[in-house]
């Protein structure tokens, strides 16, 4: 299995995109391989931004930045996962373009257990959140695990139902693991970092 500093530190490379990361893994020979590369060999990789060959020339400065990144994420109590990883999800892996790291704060078993995703308007209406809710509370009751984006509407009023029998849910998010958004979600942001897992790519 590849480091995971040498996962983070490539997808923290400036200029750097998903594709470009996928191209340099493949003919390298994984992240690592990436890391340990020439100029030359890296340069030959097609579509790779200019200014991404360039950040890539430092090795060190690349590393010390995904160095940087885990220690942060160690003071939230978060860790990285990467593609290789037994504890990435199995289906999210599946995708035609899963994304090589994902970043969680919660139990990481909990991403490979039984889950339902609840998502919907972020203007809702009474008996869309009146729905959603109650949804979420029975089937969370019955050992399902919610899954949703933390957003305004329906994403939080399936968060909540399943909070309010103590089941389990997992918060996908647009943002980092550190932002709090919608704002007007803190608290329940509060509830599933302590009781269930936030998760998102950034």
């Amino acid at each position: 299995m590849a480091d995971i500093l040498d996962w983070v530190s490539l997808t923290l490379v400036p200029g750097l995109g998903l594709a470009g990361q996928r191209r340099l893994v493949e003919c390298c020979g994984g992240p690592d391989g990436v890391l340990r590369s020439s100029a030359q060999e890296r340069s030959r990789v097609s579509g790779i931004r200019p200014e991404a060959l360039l950040a890539l020339s430092d090795v060190d400065a690349v590393r010390l930045r995904g160095e940087n990144e885990l220690e942060r994420l160690a003071g939230l109590g978060a860790q990285a996962l990467c593609l290789d990883d037994h504890h990435y999800p199995a289906l999210l892996r599946q995708i035609n373009a899963p994304p090589p790291v994902i970043y969680i704060q919660g139990p990481s078993e909990l991403l490979d257990t039984c889950c339902l995703a609840i998502v919907g308007s972020r203007a809702a209406t009474s008996y869309g959140h009146r729905i959603a809710s109650t949804l979420a509370r029975d089937l969370a009751a019955r050992g399902v695990t919610i899954v949703s984006g933390l957003a305004l509407g329906i994403d939080a009023s399936a968060h909540a139902g399943a909070l309010s029998v103590s089941g389990r849910t997992v918060a996908v998010l647009g943002c980092g693991l550190d932002v709090v958004y919608p704002q007007q979600n803190h608290k329940l942001y509060d509830q599933i970092r302590q009781s269930g897992v936030l998760v998102t790519e950034y």
